[in-house]
């Protein structure tokens, strides 16, 4: 998605609750949002990145924007299924799974042709 003048995003900070923001400037590569009630009124983010982090001045990213609440939600949902398909398998895989499961596995993850080429070593 392109970011344009007036967009309402949503800003999740690192340590903190997510609130909503309004894009008032767009560069080519950073795009500033306000932040009312807060002692930096205005911050940036890259949003030629995918993930759209939150520029922590020099820092790790302070957080990133999403495009909306739903967005948000599902990328936290997301990460909650990974997180319980690690926990699930402890990274270890019943002896009843067979290669074509793995493949099936690799296909489905979009990791199909790395897959293959370790599975040549």
């Amino acid at each position: 998605m392109s970011v344009k003048v007036g967009d309402k995003l949503l800003l999740v900070p690192t340590r903190s609750t997510p609130y909503e923001v309004e894009v008032t400037k767009v560069g080519r590569k950073w795009a500033y949002v306000s932040r009312p009630g807060f002692s930096y009124r205005e911050c940036r983010f890259d949003h030629t990145d995918s993930r759209w982090p939150v520029d922590g001045n020099g820092h790790n990213p302070c957080g990133s924007i999403y495009e909306s609440a739903a967005e948000y939600k599902a990328a936290v949902e997301r990460c909650k299924a990974e997180r319980a398909l690690r926990m699930a398998t402890q990274w270890s895989v019943p002896i009843t799974v067979t290669t074509d499961d793995f493949r099936e596995a690799a296909r489905l993850l979009g990791v199909l042709a790395r897959f293959e080429e370790e599975m040549g070593k």
